[in-house]
């Protein structure tokens, strides 16, 4: 386990000495198991530094070659970076009456790489070599690193503290203590939260519906490293909510702890305001504002999925009769018109309903109630209020809507767009300007 020395003999007890008087046990375990995270050198600081003795551990993460263990001489600030060298001889001159450690950096022989280690001198005490100090030494490269970047990290945070105008957060799970900083009108602030976890379940910060994705994301942040985004709704003052998106990173030590969560929270309400609307649009027919043929089914189909065990499905599809005759007579402009008014009595009768135009003139109509006859009779109500101002003369306008009502909650949307659709044929076959309904296995009109 241990290098010959230099240009002296240690005897086994000599070392086992050595780890007793100045060895931590876990290092010391790690000496016994050769983990290569901890080594052993001696040296004399009265002839120069000269080490004396060097573990097999300190000889490989040193790159020392074979020439230099058989050198007669081999100073210990060799290879020590230039910036360390006065506070590592004064360490060793310390360590002549009493124990300390310094941390140094070390300059690779044949890579040129530099290595941090951190090194505990003290009196080593041994016959062989009166007045010599012994090292045990930690390699540290990978925590000192972890140190400053996290310190560059901080000082970029502290940087863009002061001027962003989000909102900044550092939670750190081993606390339980969430900070917010903002930066306003009088500077920064700052808001702590301790006992965040147990205060949060109860707080209304977090729109309900959100709240489990957003715990859920910080509990995973706390348990490995992570940089993602989350987007949330969180309450604003006065009431309310708006919608948030979280940019948020992890923080872990050495060991791969995570040690903080650090985020920033950007106010996305502006823009999700705008992408709703954009998807709206998308989602209307342009000309009466209506549900156009896709987006009815899709919330059609959502809302079949959530319907209740008392409530059956009612589907309505309304044909304007002679439609080409309105065109073909006053123009396609007066058609428009005809379309509009539709829509706006559609509007009017089933404001809380799914609504819209499958294309030409035809409109579509769903719902899910106990009550069926209050549905149908808005149908009727509707179809006999229809009429359209063209040119100065009011015109009545003739609508044929088939009705079909089901409670079978296992129905597919085309079926029942289907039997709706052939429910309208039937009014339309039986004279126009009615309303056909068709309950499952029976029919009314």
């Amino acid at each position: 386990m241990y290098t010959k020395g230099l240009n002296v003999q240690m005897k086994r007890r000599d070392i086992k000495s050595i780890i007793k008087k100045g060895i931590a046990p876990s290092d010391a375990l790690e000496l016994l198991i050769g983990s290569g995270k901890v080594s052993i050198a001696v040296l004399l600081p009265s002839d120069n530094y000269n080490i004396i003795y060097a573990s097999d551990e300190l000889v490989s993460d040193a790159e020392i070659t074979e020439e230099e263990l058989s050198a007669d001489r081999h100073c210990a600030l060799d290879r020590v970076h230039p910036e360390d060298t006065d506070k590592l001889r004064a360490a060793f001159d310390k360590a002549l009456t009493e124990a300390n450690t310094v941390d140094v950096r070390l300059i690779c022989n044949n890579s040129g790489a530099v290595k941090w280690l951190r090194c505990k001198a003290f009196p080593a005490d041994f016959a062989a070599a009166e007045g010599a100090v012994a090292l045990i030494i930690r390699n540290v490269t990978s925590e000192v690193t972890l140190k400053d970047d996290f310190l560059y990290r901080n000082e970029r945070y502290k940087i863009y503290e002061m001027t962003t105008p989000d909102v900044l957060f550092e939670y750190t799970p081993n606390e339980d203590k969430m900070i917010f900083s903002s930066n306003g009108a009088n500077g920064i602030t700052q808001n702590v939260i301790t006992d965040y976890m147990e205060q949060f379940r109860t707080s209304p910060l977090v729109h309900p519906e959100d709240r489990e994705r957003f715990i859920s994301a910080l509990l995973s942040a706390c348990r490995t490293p992570v940089t993602a985004t989350l987007e949330y709704r969180s309450m604003v003052i006065g009431g309310g909510y708006k919608w948030c998106r979280t940019y948020y990173s992890s923080a872990a030590d050495e060991h791969g702890k995570i040690t903080a969560v650090f985020g920033r929270i950007q106010d996305i309400s502006t823009e999700f305001a705008r992408n709703r609307e954009l998807i709206r649009k998308a989602e209307l027919d342009p000309l009466t504002g209506l549900y156009n043929r896709t987006s009815f089914e899709n919330h059609a189909v959502s809302a079949m999925e959530k319907v209740r065990e008392k409530e059956k499905l009612l589907f309505a599809v309304a044909d304007i009769d002679d439609f080409k005759h309105f065109n073909d007579k006053y123009g396609h402009r007066k058609g428009d018109d005809v379309l509009m008014a539709v829509s706006s009595l559609i509007e009017k009768y089933f404001p809380g309903e799914i609504t819209g135009r499958f294309g030409g003139d035809e409109f579509m109509i769903f719902t899910a109630a106990a009550n069926c006859a209050d549905f149908c009779d808005k149908l009727s109500a509707l179809a006999k209020e229809a009429r359209v101002n063209i040119n100065g003369e009011d015109i009545r306008i003739s609508l044929s809507i088939g009705v079909y009502i089901t409670s079978n909650k296992s129905v597919t949307y085309p079926q029942l767009f289907e039997w709706a659709d052939e429910a309208m044929y039937k009014a339309k076959n039986g004279g126009k300007d009615t309303v056909y309904i068709e309950e499952e296995s029976s029919a009314v009109s």
